[in-house]
């Protein structure tokens, strides 16, 4: 198979002041950077932490160049007891199924 085309992530905004600093993180991948016209493409925004809700989704940008062929979202949690002080941890995962339409380079955020 053909590798015709590259993917690039510039950034996402999260609809929530969330932040390193209250402990939550964030990350944005993909399955791969090259593609061929008939591979979908399996992008994965993780935001992970001290995450108090439910509601917290990412605000996504235009995937120009991508057919979204499905989504869903995962999540889960743990709680933490150590050293005397409680944690609760959540991961939420949104996976987004991606089909491109046009070879090149293409930059999922732009």
């Amino acid at each position: 198979m053909k590798r015709i085309g590259e993917i690039f992530f510039i950034g996402f905004l999260l609809i929530a002041s969330v932040s390193k600093a209250d402990g939550v993180t964030f990350r944005a991948t993909v399955d791969r950077n090259q593609y061929s016209l008939d591979e979908t493409i399996n992008l994965a925004l993780t935001l992970s932490g001290d995450v108090q809700s439910d509601d917290v989704h990412p605000q996504l940008p235009d995937f120009a160049g991508f057919e979204v062929m499905g989504s869903t979202v995962g999540s889960t949690s743990r709680s933490i007891y150590q050293n005397g002080s409680f944690q609760y941890l959540k991961t939420l995962i949104y996976h987004y199924t991606l089909l491109p339409q046009q070879a090149g380079t293409l930059v999922i955020g732009a």
